[in-house]
Formats: structure tokens, C-alpha cells, sequence
């Protein structure tokens, strides 16, 4: 569960297991596939990533939901961006069970996420402009942690004496 972080994978750290050669096609990621957090807090349950076959013959642990779309009627990467708005997330939230530090949905609480859904070419443009958006924040963000780096480093100096008010 740790791979699948909000809207992307963190492959740093990969766990391996055996599987069966005649039941590995079954568990199989395919490129595309969503992989949905079964279980967390009651605000990261839920969370989508999506599998571009990063890792040949990969399958997924247990606690970790794959969705295969139905390409004939979405995107891929369109219903990864809609599983990050707020109306999907609150529906994850209402649907999770709690237990004392932990909530978890099931693979029914994700197929019966209502999702709007209007024609592919509008679903990939509509992601097209989410790319231009997400490169816009990233971009920002690195300029901030570079502005940020420095302040810290001028505020060190400051408060070591090693330069003058």
C-alpha cells in the first residue's frame, strides 16, 4: 500500500512473492490499470494510482484494489483524475469502515463510485488540460522548495551569527 501514494506510484521500495505460473495471468497488472488503497486513515482510503508497466509480470498484494477499466467507455487516466476530486474522495470517506486507527473500503464501494462520464475525446482532453495543470503546480512547487531551501539556509546563517542583521 505504501506503492500507491495520491494519483502516483512510489516504486522505490518494491516487496516480491511467488506466484504460481497458472495463476499469475490472473493477477497480472496491465497497463492502466487503477490500483486503489483497500485501507488507511479515513482521508487516504481510496487513493488511486495508476499502472503504466513499470515492473514486467508485477501483480498487486492483497490490500491494494485493482479496477481494469473498460476502455470502450473511459480513460484510464480520466477516472484516476476523477478519484481524486472531492465528490469521489467524500464517497470513499462515507463508505469506509473504522476501526480504531484504520478505514477500508471494498472493491464494491469502488464499483459503485458514480462517475460522470461523457464521450473518450472529451475524457482525454479534459486530462490533457489536468497534465497542463499538474505541470503548472509541479513546477511552482519545485520554485517554492527552492525558495524555501534558501530562507532556511538564511535564517541558519542568522541565528548562527554567521551573517550580520
Amino acid at each position: 500500500m505504501a506503492n500507491v501514494q495520491a494519483g502516483r506510484l512510489d516504486l522505490s521500495e518494491i516487496k516480491y512473492l511467488d506466484v504460481p505460473d497458472d495463476t499469475l495471468e490472473l493477477f497480472r497488472l496491465q497497463k492502466g490499470d487503477l490500483l486503489v488503497c483497500e485501507g488507511n486513515s479515513a482521508d487516504l482510503v481510496g487513493r488511486p494510482a495508476i499502472w503504466n508497466d513499470e515492473i514486467a509480470d508485477c501483480v498487486h498484494q492483497n490490500h491494494v484494489l485493482r479496477v481494469r477499466v473498460n476502455r470502450d467507455r473511459a480513460v484510464p487516466e480520466y477516472l484516476l483524475a476523477y478519484m481524486q476530486t472531492q465528490p469521489a474522495r467524500a464517497h470513499f470517506r462515507a463508505r469506509a469502515k473504522r476501526t480504531t486507527n484504520l478505514s477500508t473500503i471494498n472493491s464494491r464501494d469502488v464499483k459503485e463510485l458514480e462517475v460522470p462520464c461523457p464521450d473518450r475525446s472529451v475524457q482525454r482532453e479534459i486530462v490533457r488540460k489536468v497534465e497542463r495543470e499538474q505541470d503548472t503546480v509541479n513546477r511552482l512547487r519545485t520554485k517554492a522548495d527552492g525558495v524555501e531551501a534558501l530562507a532556511n539556509a538564511t535564517t541558519e546563517r542568522l541565528l548562527l551569527g554567521a551573517e550580520q542583521v
